[in-house]
């Protein structure tokens, strides 16, 4: 993947998000511009200030999560007409992407320019598409993607919700894992079963935050 632009480019106040690789020797951010990938030396510093990004020709990358060693990209813009997609991508030696799968859609053109959150939870992927009022899961074999499942995220008829950020829940000792959605716009918290097959999202509940709580954007589960 062409590198076309140098460290000073990236514009801290518009990276999107920011973490490790599975191995926990580089670092990845995302903004608009492209996608960062900084090597880490042994206390856990960048060593490569210089680096210049992955540069994704206008897709307007956003979010990120890995699947093995496998890195999940959600893109703002990803077909060029403002249609959010998925890229799949492995991080190389020289901390290059490398594109494994392309253009996988999350919406429909009539949707807008959507910033989509992602999570992963075994061989599933979970994406929120605020504009777009849905959760779509994604299949995950060997860095090769299928949405299997794009649910309606709105919990009253007609309202627009806005899922934001997602949190997954793993079970354990064979327990159930679950999935919450931040719906920005409704002040409210949406909780689903993760299970299998064609349909592994299931609604349990949705928990209306006391007070005027519209507007949040983060939540973390552990």
């Amino acid at each position: 993947m062409d590198k076309k632009k140098g460290r000073d480019d990236l514009d801290t106040s518009e990276v999107s998000q920011v973490g490790l690789t599975p191995d926990e020797n580089k670092l990845v951010a995302v903004s608009p511009s492209g996608v960062w990938v900084f090597t880490l030396d042994a206390l856990g510093v960048p060593t490569d200030f210089d680096t210049e990004p992955n540069n994704l020709g206008g897709r307007q990358p956003f979010a990120f999560a890995f699947s093995g060693n496998y890195l999940l990209l959600t893109e703002a813009n990803g077909l060029s007409t403002g249609v959010p997609t998925l890229s799949v991508w492995q991080i190389g030696s020289d901390n290059s992407l490398n594109p494994v799968q392309q253009g996988v859609q999350l919406a429909t053109s009539g949707e807008g320019n959507s910033f989509c959150r992602i999570v992963t939870s075994g061989n599933w992927a979970f994406v929120s598409n605020g504009p777009a009022d849905t959760i779509s899961a994604l299949q995950v074999n060997n860095g090769a993607v299928v949405v299997v499942q794009t649910v309606d995220a709105s919990t009253t008829p007609g309202n627009v919700d806005f899922p934001t950020d997602l949190a997954v829940a793993e079970g354990t000792n064979g327990g159930s894992s679950y999935l919450y959605s931040l719906n920005s716009l409704s002040g409210s918290l949406s909780v689903y079963q993760i299970g299998t097959g064609s349909a592994p999202l299931t609604l349990l509940d949705t928990v209306e935050f006391p007070g005027p709580l519209a507007g949040l954007n983060g939540i973390v589960a552990f």
